[in-house]
């Protein structure tokens, strides 16, 4: 597969994937906005650009708004962020602040600014997920009798978690921005995909004797995607 990233007036960045299973050309929108079209390994890249051109009003319709970052606004569990006036446009931690300093005459809404906030809101997460995800994974493996290889954080823009055969667990940063009940249930889950690897009846029933509310915590963890909620 190979891939290359343009921009399109009108719809911004695009990702176009040649794929050799592909016959026909595909979009996608991640629920955190990128846009990829997957594409016949042979065809040109100008005919998919010219067919995003043309789906440019439904691509813009179905893409997730992407939140506004503001100022004094609460990130994971711990943190918030703040935007001051400064010599130039940076970052900086101090206690539990993400501070974005930006130079004068320049607006915490201006794209630059808020692309930056983005990345140390990022960066934060994943340092504080590291702090207390696994511990927490832990506890809950031993409560419970579960017994899993590894744990690894990252930014995931699809899942809240994975759990592969050799019981190695991959936890998504973006996890702090839930309620606590929440990540449990995620954690739970993964765990119990070191039992039951596929989504059917058994696995579902393993994992209602540790979530309390089982029902619940499945419709409400769909109000929420692996991104910032501002």
């Amino acid at each position: 597969m190979s891939q290359k990233k343009v921009s399109v007036e009108g719809i911004g960045p695009l990702i176009l994937m040649r794929r050799k299973n592909n016959k026909n050309i595909r979009i996608s929108i991640s629920p955190s906005g990128v846009v990829k079209i997957g594409m016949p390994p042979l065809m040109p890249y100008a005919i998919a650009i010219g067919y995003a051109k043309h789906k440019a009003e439904w691509i813009n319709k179905h893409r997730p708004a992407i939140p506004m970052i503001r100022n004094n606004t609460n990130v994971g569990k711990a943190h918030h962020i703040i935007f001051r006036e400064g010599k130039s446009l940076r970052s900086s931690s101090v206690s539990n602040n993400i501070i974005i300093w930006m130079p004068a005459g320049s607006l915490y809404t201006d794209d630059k600014v808020q692309k930056l906030a983005n990345t140390a809101i990022v960066r934060m997460l994943k340092k504080e997920s590291v702090q207390l995800l696994p511990p927490k994974l832990k506890y809950l493996a031993e409560k419970h009798g579960f017994e899993y290889k590894s744990v690894v954080i990252k930014k995931l823009s699809s899942r809240w978690g994975s759990c592969d055969s050799s019981k190695n667990i991959t936890l998504n940063c973006y996890l702090l921005e839930l309620p606590w009940n929440l990540i449990d249930y995620v954690l739970l889950h993964e765990l119990v995909h070191t039992r039951i690897m596929a989504h059917g009846k058994k696995f579902w029933s393993e994992l209602d004797k540790y979530v309390t509310d089982l029902p619940n915590a499945r419709k409400s963890i769909k109000q929420y995607k692996p991104t910032l909620e501002m």
